[in-house]
């Protein structure tokens, strides 16, 4: 395929057509249909970038990279990482799904530049915060609170992208996006290599908001998906963060620090939670002992199943979110 290219890889990518292509690729890869979910993505952004690459460009350049590999192609992968470092763009080389790489020529100098890239970019990663405010909140009223935990790896843009905040700002609740302190590469962070350190970026998150706004510290949710809900589960049922409740789409795990005591323990605090998985993968094991070891000890949990694959945000995400806050805080107040 050719480098000319028909845009500029420079330019910001149209969160519509990015909404749109990284669900189809998503539901493509879901039912292992690789080959159509890697035409896609070339059809869409064809070509590499040859000196510059704006950062809402860099996922679909990832995702390309990943299904070239699984499909047994990782000369074409290891070009279109070799075009993103480049660029400036350092690259999660490091990940299992590129020791394919290793056997090529230039995997070597790939690597030092990458790690070059990756090592003075991680020096001034700190734990971010994107927060969306009631528009109708009286002035210093405090009101609930729901932070969001992106997956592994996500950042805020993606966050945004999947959690459909409207109808929870709507009902005069603050909604903030957390992203991990965790550089994996450019644009790409992660919560699960250490746990204390998630556990620490999300405190200091929870502490900054309440500084910063009104936030009434007694209606709190944390929410998360894959790692980012397992680092939830993590904090609200295993460390004792002072939410209300839970809303965790398709965990990544289970956390070491679920247990019977710590479950009684969140049962004692109030604490009501809601995990939204996909039929096609239920029952996780995990998830459902999950679920099971809170109904045991008395702790309110509602399971929503939706038709289709897990791990993706359900179709009718907005409904189900909605639900899904009502459970825990109850109707609107007011």
């Amino acid at each position: 395929m050719p480098d000319a290219l028909p845009f500029g890889w420079s330019e910001p990518v149209d969160p519509d057509v990015y909404d749109a292509v990284t669900h189809e690729v998503d539901r493509l890869c879901s039912v292992r249909s690789l080959n159509e979910a890697l035409d896609l993505i070339e059809s869409t952004w064809p070509g590499r970038p040859t000196t510059a690459l704006h950062p809402s460009r860099i996922d679909p350049l990832i995702v390309r990279a990943v299904l070239e590999v699984r499909l047994d192609r990782p000369s074409e992968a290891f070009v279109t990482l070799d075009a993103m470092a480049r660029c400036g763009a350092s690259v999660p080389l490091d990940a299992a799904v590129f020791d394919s790489l290793k056997a090529l020529p230039g995997y070597a100098d790939l690597r030092q530049r990458n790690g070059a890239l990756l090592a003075r970019e991680r020096a001034g990663a700190a734990v971010e915060i994107d927060v969306l405010s009631p528009i109708a909140l009286e002035p210093e009223a405090p009101a609930p609170l729901m932070l969001v935990l992106h997956g592994d790896p996500g950042n805020l843009g993606r966050s945004r992208a999947m959690w459909p905040a409207g109808p929870i700002v709507e009902r005069d609740v603050f909604v903030a996006f957390v992203q991990s302190s965790q550089l994996q590469s450019t644009g790409r962070y992660v919560w699960s290599p250490d746990p204390a350190l998630a556990r620490s970026d999300v405190r200091k998150a929870y502490r900054d908001l309440c500084r910063r706004h009104p936030i009434d510290e007694d209606r709190v949710i944390l929410a998360g998906f894959s790692a980012g809900a397992t680092v939830a589960l993590d904090l609200v049922i295993g460390c004792g963060f002072p939410a209300v409740g839970f809303v965790c789409v398709s965990p990544g795990g289970r956390p070491e620090s679920f247990a019977p005591a710590t479950v009684a323990d969140a049962k004692a605090r109030g604490v009501r939670g809601v995990f939204l998985e996909g039929s096609d993968e239920w029952p996780d094991e995990e998830t459902a002992e999950m679920v099971d070891a809170m109904e045991d000890g008395g702790l309110p949990v509602e399971l929503m199943l939706h038709e289709g694959p897990g791990h993706v945000a359900p179709p009718d995400f907005a409904e189900r979110l909605a639900r899904a806050v009502g459970f825990i805080l109850g109707p609107p107040q007011g």
